[in-house]
């Protein structure tokens, strides 16, 4: 849709009918100007075949799905770094074990600070290596030898689009609201700029497709689809790459496999009311993708940790910082897969008939 129309000669004609209407007011990224346009017997050109425009718009929507993910991810970090300098530098209170004799303590030095911090580093380490993972299946689904490999790469790639995009901007709004916490009032002001990323962050949960769309299509459409039980592949796989021999592991292992047993269980109870009840389906969408999803970043600090115990002796501040740090996700991250299952499987009878005034 071109400003100006083109002239059969190929110069460049009259003011095309395209306007823009007014510049969006946005309560976050205001250095990505978006406006409304008017289309007032516009001309457009077709670009491409004809009826084919929705596969190529797919094509980069997808793309744009994972990248979208990505970003919440990236925000994610920047809170958490900025909270972990925080954290440092300012003192309020004394902590329980306090051994200071004059004044405040530095407020990292707090349980409850603590804490914040760990569940944002283990959730954003998490989160970059499943990327990483995720990363590998497209390569593969795109250049590998083998057809048969090829297809399961991409299905998993499918599979897993709505996972990144949903899981990562959901828990970016949960990382960079604690970053605000962690600096207190100060947060709130503009001076330090982690209120921006709270409202940056905002628009990765709406825009290329909601989040409740996303997880509407990953029960639908990408869990079962004309390739097959493309979510049954996947936890077989998980299974077999979770077959270790390494006692080490074996605490981390036994915490992961009772939550793959979950979702396992959570995958056969949505196949069943597929076909009973799609509104209990609907219901539950949400709550299956985040399941997924924390067994997924599960499953990639699996493969953190194999590499973590067999690499040890060769850089021990840096694998045991790794393994302290996924000690946290399977602990306090992890279990939040079962809360949604079991939130999931009430149904959807009360939701569906309640009355709103």
């Amino acid at each position: 849709m071109p400003k100006y129309k083109v002239n059969s000669d190929g110069s460049v004609g009259q003011r095309n009918g395209v306007s823009t209407g007014s510049i969006e007011s946005k309560m976050g990224i205001k250095g990505s100007a978006t406006c409304v346009l008017n289309f007032d017997e516009a001309e457009g050109y077709m670009i491409g075949e004809k009826d084919r425009g929705l596969n190529a718009m797919f094509t980069m929507m997808n793309l744009e799905r994972i990248v979208v993910g990505i970003q919440g991810l990236g925000i994610s970090e920047i809170a958490y770094q900025n909270s972990v300098l925080y954290a440092k530098d300012r003192k309020q209170g004394k902590t329980n074990n306090s051994k200071s004799n004059n004044g405040a303590d530095y407020i990292i030095e707090h349980a409850d600070i603590r804490r914040s911090l760990l569940n944002m580093k283990s959730i954003i380490e998490g989160e970059r290596a499943l990327c990483f993972w995720l990363s590998q299946q497209t390569e593969v689904s795109l250049h590998h030898s083998n057809p048969k490999i090829k297809q399961e790469a991409s299905d998993f790639v499918s599979l897993l689009t709505p996972v990144v995009k949903s899981l990562f901007t959901d828990l970016g709004m949960e990382i960079t609201s604690e970053a605000m916490q962690i600096h207190g009032g100060y947060g709130y002001t503009k001076d330090q700029g982690i209120e921006q990323l709270y409202r940056d962050n905002r628009i990765t949960p709406i825009y290329e497709g909601t989040n409740s769309v996303q997880a509407a299509d990953l029960v639908f459409r990408k869990l079962n689809n004309k390739n097959g039980n493309i979510i049954g592949r996947y936890l077989e796989s998980i299974k077999n790459d979770c077959n270790i021999q390494n006692e080490k592991m074996d605490p981390f292992l036994k915490v992961f496999n009772y939550h793959l047993d979950i979702l396992s269980n959570f995958n056969d109870w949505t196949t069943q009311k597929i076909k009973d009840n799609k509104d209990d389906v609907s219901a539950a969408a949400n709550d299956y993708l985040k399941t997924l999803g924390y067994v997924s970043v599960g499953y990639a600090w699996i493969k953190v940790l194999e590499v973590c115990f067999n690499e040890y002796d060769k850089n021990k501040s840096f694998y045991s910082d790794k393994i302290n740090t996924a000690k946290f996700y399977f602990d306090r991250v992890l279990p939040r897969a079962e809360l949604h299952y079991k939130s999931a499987i009430s149904g959807s009878s009360n939701i569906m008939n309640f009355k709103f005034n």
